[in-house]
Order: structure tokens, then sequence, then C-alpha cells
């Protein structure tokens, strides 16, 4: 795990709320890294981020499956009350955070194998910006 990248999941959410013009669940904190390809990865200071959401009485935590040997040796003390959600993919992640979203179709689909990642890049650049100009009106 490292520092730095964790708010991705976050961040992604953000970005699905405003384009989906839907409200995220309640309550509900997240952290993990996120790759180009939809996999939800590791994060470091568990211990303090839980913390912090308890502090602002945050009933719900999504982290990293990679995490758990980390939350398995938090003190009961750390974690009373919370309910952890432990993912390995953007989807897990929607499905938890937009739980009414019904419609909702995965958002993650396999890279093509002859694509390079600078294209996959442009490629997921392209259609946030697109999402993003349809909500502001093209502006």
């Amino acid at each position: 795990p490292k520092d730095g990248p964790s708010a991705g999941i976050t961040m992604t959410v953000a970005l699905y709320s405003l384009v989906t013009d839907q409200v995220m669940k309640p309550s509900l904190a997240m952290t993990g890294e996120l790759t180009l390809k939809g996999k939800v990865m590791p994060i470091g200071g568990l211990k303090e981020k839980v913390l912090a959401a308890r502090r602002n009485k945050i009933k719900e935590i999504i982290i990293p499956q990679f995490n758990k040997r980390d939350l398995d040796k938090l003190d009961e003390t750390v974690t009373k009350g919370i309910t952890f959600h432990l993912v390995g993919t953007i989807d897990e992640v929607l499905k938890i955070a937009f739980p009414d979203d019904a419609k909702r179709k995965s958002v993650h689909k396999p890279a093509q194998v002859e694509s390079s990642p600078g294209e996959q890049v442009a490629a997921i650049s392209a259609a946030v910006a697109e999402a993003v100009k349809d909500v502001v009106g093209g502006h």
C-alpha cells in the first residue's frame, strides 16, 4: 500500500453521481486506489481513515479487499458500529454507493487486447469529457 492515490474510487463515485444525477448512499465513506481497468488497489493508513470516519459519524466504509489483513488487525474499539465493505472492482463500489440504481450497467469493460494503455487513457478521458459536457450543457 502507498499513500496518495487512495481517493481514486471516491473521485470516480463523485463523477458517476454528477453524470447520472444520482445521490450517493448517505453515511458512506470509501477509500481505494483505482486502476485504469477498474481494479481497486490497497491503501495505507487504514486505521487513521477509520478513526476519521468514526469522528464524522460514518456508518459504512468501502475499502479494498487487499486491506482485509489491515482491517483484521484493528481493535474493536475502532471498528465497532461500522460496516465494512471489501471490494475488488469499481462495479462493486458503485453497487454499494448507489443501491437503487437498477438501470446501471457495468462501467468496467475489459480493455481490448490490441489497445495500448495510452489509447485506453485517451478513450476514458474522451468519455468523461463527453459526459461532463452533457451535464453542463456543452459549455
